[in-house]
């Protein structure tokens, strides 16, 4: 039974992820830094991708930043 639950969870989060490259790849580039709530697309983006990377991660301390991160920043210092 836990092998079927993780495989649900596993595919709604590959579901979820695709789901948010679709809107990166759709995002017209005006639309970019247009705000969403509080913040703008593209932040919101990063963020999503950032605490993803973090959470797959085994724990915090085996989480490293990327390359990606020199632009966007570490997220957990806010």
């Amino acid at each position: 039974m836990i092998d079927l639950i993780r495989q649900i969870l596993a595919n709604q989060y590959e579901a979820a992820l695709c789901m948010l490259n679709q809107c990166v790849a759709a995002c017209p580039p005006q639309h970019w830094e247009g705000m969403i709530a509080t913040a703008s697309f593209r932040w919101n983006a990063y963020h999503a991708l950032f605490f993803t990377d973090l959470y797959l991660s085994p724990d915090e301390h085996a989480f490293a930043l990327r390359d990606l991160h020199q632009h966007g920043g570490d997220e957990r210092e806010n």
